[in-house]
Formats: structure tokens, sequence, C-alpha cells
């Protein structure tokens, strides 16, 4: 494996570590963006979808609208309680969607020890039906009209916007966020306090851009927040491996030579005798290796001649070492002289064969 594809493999490695991190410890867990296209526990998808299931029908801005919306009856927003009203007047100066719905968050999720269950008394017909809520035990408003009350506090209340504008006030909006909405009777309250205010033919608007969302396929609302880091994490891998492309991280590395055999030495020289047509060579050494391998079974001298073995050993090679004797010489034919050493050498592997079985 080369040293480039280590790398490369190492920092896959490492980013994935690194976006996993980011996934699970980077994001503060209980942080509220209360955007209607946050799946997360401070968002506000599941409101969304609430009133969409009930029917109410629902429309987002991602701009700040310039001329009254005919289509909007009421406008819903989450601030947070320090900066209650920040937003009041950029949605009241336009008249852009009737009736303004606050909802008052702090900045992050309050832990369970911070939240309740209580009882409440609806003091309008529209909540009629809500009889409990899962709120925040420090949320309690001092009420005027008192839609909905626990005890001598306003849960939910007409308040006045700047300006005079009238708008309906929820002391707690993390009763309506993600993580809650489901508890007690919150997703009752939410779907008559907006039935209650709405007027028929109407929607209700989600202004995103409030949140600093402005637009709805973006690549990381397409992915999820959640999974966003991964999409930078692979980018930066990607130019990372496009940075290394040509780049050499140390001096090269010289690859062992393999050293040759006997087996590469053969066919070198085999090579050699064919392209310089030496065909007699070929035939000379095939004959002088049967002499000797037929003089050492016979116990006869080494330098003995071809001829005169011939006449002691048994066909057929008799009749091929006379053969190969008579055309050394002269100068033989390539075709013959390769066809006798090719006979000489499969006749002397036949007999060592037979003597090995």
């Amino acid at each position: 494996m080369s040293s480039r594809l280590l790398l490369l493999l190492g920092a896959m490695a490492v980013l994935a570590v690194l976006a996993l991190l980011l996934v699970v410890v980077g994001k503060p867990p209980r942080e509220i963006l209360p955007s209607s296209l946050s799946a997360d526990p401070g968002g506000a998808l599941g409101l969304y979808r609430l009133l969409e299931a009930e029917g109410i029908p629902v429309k987002r801005w991602y701009e700040e609208p310039l001329h009254e919306d005919p289509e909007v009856g009421a406008v819903l927003v989450f601030e947070e309680d320090d900066r209650f009203s920040l937003f009041a007047g950029r949605l009241e100066a336009v008249g852009a969607g009737g009736l303004r719905i606050a909802l008052r968050t702090p900045s992050s999720l309050p832990p369970a020890q911070e939240m309740e269950t209580v009882e409440v008394n609806a003091h309008a017909e529209a909540f009629a039906g809500v009889k409990v809520v899962y709120k925040r035990s420090a949320a309690l408003g001092q009420f005027r009209s008192g839609l909905l009350r626990q005890g001598n506090y306003a849960v939910v209340d007409f308040g006045l916007q700047q300006g005079s504008e009238p708008e309906v006030v929820v002391v707690d909006g993390t009763m309506f966020l993600n993580q809650n909405l489901d508890q007690a009777d919150n997703a009752r309250l939410a779907v008559a306090l907006v039935r209650s205010v709405l007027p028929p033919g109407k929607a209700v608007a989600f202004p995103e851009y409030v949140y600093g969302i402005t637009g709805s396929k973006t690549v990381f609302q397409e992915v999820g927040p959640a999974y966003s880091s991964f999409v930078v994490q692979f980018l930066l891998l990607f130019f990372l491996g496009v940075w290394t492309l040509h780049r050499r991280f140390g001096y090269p590395i010289a690859e062992p030579m393999r050293q040759p055999g006997m087996a590469d030495h053969t066919r070198a020289l085999g090579y050699v005798l064919r392209r310089a047509k030496a065909h007699d060579i070929v035939l000379r050494t095939a004959v002088e290796r049967t002499v000797r391998r037929e003089a050492r079974r016979l116990g006869l001298p080494p330098d003995i001649s071809p001829e005169d073995l011939a006449k002691r050993i048994e066909e057929p090679l008799a009749s091929l070492l006379e053969r190969a004797a008579r055309l050394l010489e002269g100068k033989p034919a390539a075709a013959e002289a390769e066809a006798v050493a090719r006979l000489l050498r499969e006749a002397g592997a036949r007999k060592t064969r037979r003597r090995m079985g």
C-alpha cells in the first residue's frame, strides 16, 4: 500500500472522528432554535406538522414581508424572555400578518427539574378542553384577561405590542417546542390557541427569517442539522485529496530489485542464441548433455564420442545421437537442429522419469 493512500485513509479516519465528535458534542444539546424546519428538541417542526395535520393552513416566511400578506391571519413568533417584543416593530410596522402570537422562550431548553405538570383553568371557551399543561415552573405572567390561568397567574393572555397593537402572549413557549409538545395537553392547547385567533380561510405564518433562515433548499437544511457537519468534513477531505495529488511527502522509497534465478539466466541465454541464430550451439549443448548422462549411467569415460556411444545404447536414442553427430559436421538448418535437440531433451526426460518411477 502506497504512503499516499495511507495518508488519505488516515486523514479520512481523523475527519470522521472529528465529524462524529462535532455531531455528538459540538452543538449545545439544549440550545433552542424554534424554526419550523428544525427537528431538534428545541425546534418547532412538530408544531408546524401538528397544525398542518389538524387542517390549519400554515405558511413559512423566509424574508421580511414588505407589504401585507392577504393569505396570513396570524403570525407565530418565538422570542427569548430577555428580548421580548424585539421583532414586534418589524412585523407590526407593515401590518403583514394580522394578529401576532408571541411565545416567550429561554435561550436553552430547561432541565427536567425546572419543568412541572400543572392544572389550568380556562377563561375562554376555546380552551375548555385544556386541563393540564407541562411548562416551566418559573414561567408565570400577571394576567389582564387571563385566557388560560394557573391559579392567579396567566399562561395565555392578551398583551400589547409596541405601538399598542394587540397580541396573544404565551408565557412559556417551550410548551410548543418538539421536546414538550406531546406532554400533557400542550398539543391540544397549541391547536386551540391558533384556531381561536385565526380568521376563517387564513393561514398562520412562521417567520423563519427571524431565526436567521432565509431559504428552505440549502444543503444544510436538506441533510438536517445533525448531519451537516459531515458535508463539511467530506468537502475538506476532497480538497485534501486534490492538494496531495502531485505532492511527495518525504524521499521516494526504492523498491527492492528481484534477483534473477537460474530460470531467468536460461531464458536469457536461449533468447540470445535464437537472436544470433546459433542453432548448432543449441544442438551441441543437447548432444553433450546426453553423452554425459548416458556415459555416467553405463560407467563409460565422460569424453566418449557420440558415435561410439551410439553403438552401446538402445534405440531410439542411438539413432538420434548419430543423426546429431552428422548434423554437427556441417552447418545444420535451423528447423532440423532445433527438432533434433528437442527430441534429445525429451528422450532424456523420459529416461529420467522411468528411473525415478
